[in-house]
């Protein structure tokens, strides 16, 4: 007699009982990595390819598998895995500023975030540039930097707040030094300016978000 892995009940939230025999989880674990294979699959050709000449095909047999199954993770295929990218890149420049992170405070801590995703997005330029190469339409979907980061950077300055004085409010301050950001990323993105002057530029938003907050008060 065949005896299989035993299933297990699991309470759901509205308080049903459900089976859980593993199915569901390692469905889920094989989705994650076919997610993970066709990113990872985009990366390596934007590397050797011009934006403009990429093919969903080219990408599904990178990642080996059909153009049916990218459609099927990133339902606007392109736009959606460059914005898969632009995450990576957001969350890893994260982790790193987490870890450097313990010893600043104030406007120092919020200008090293700045300072991090600065060099990451640099780093990773030949997926960044054409992400931002069709932010708008990414943008329309909610997804692309701009989340992301005016999100921690509205945290950054509560937290500055907390030990440094500075006027307006964390939300205006962020508003304020993601538009400036902003600006300085378009600009690099289109070659107007070096990734120097990006970099010094991406921590400059900051201090000119005080300084306007500072000139209101």
């Amino acid at each position: 007699m065949h005896v299989g892995r035993r299933a297990t009940d699991v309470m759901t939230s509205d308080g049903r009982k459900t089976v859980n025999d593993g199915r569901a989880v390692r469905a889920a674990r094989e989705r994650a990595k076919q997610h993970r294979r066709i990113v990872d699959a985009t990366r390596l050709l934007l590397a050797s390819n011009d934006v403009d000449s990429l093919r969903v095909a080219d990408i599904a047999d990178g990642a080996g598998c059909s153009t049916a199954t990218i459609h099927n993770h990133f339902p606007n295929a392109l736009p959606d895995i460059l914005a898969a990218i632009s995450e990576d890149i957001i969350q890893t420049a994260f982790k790193q500023f987490e870890k450097i992170s313990k010893d600043f405070s104030g406007i120092e801590l919020v200008r090293l975030y700045f300072k991090t995703v600065g060099e990451h997005i640099c780093d990773q330029a030949d997926v960044a540039v054409p992400s931002i190469a069709i932010s708008v339409d990414l943008a329309s979907h909610g997804s692309w930097f701009d989340r992301k980061i005016f999100s921690d950077c509205k945290e950054l300055f509560k937290t500055a707040k907390e030990t440094e004085q500075i006027n307006g409010s964390h939300s205006e301050l962020a508003r304020l030094t993601h538009t400036f950001f902003q600006g300085a990323l378009y600009s690099w993105a289109l070659g107007s300016i070096t990734s120097e002057e990006f970099l010094r530029m991406s921590i400059q938003s900051v201090d000119f978000a005080v300084s306007s907050c500072r000139g209101a008060a």
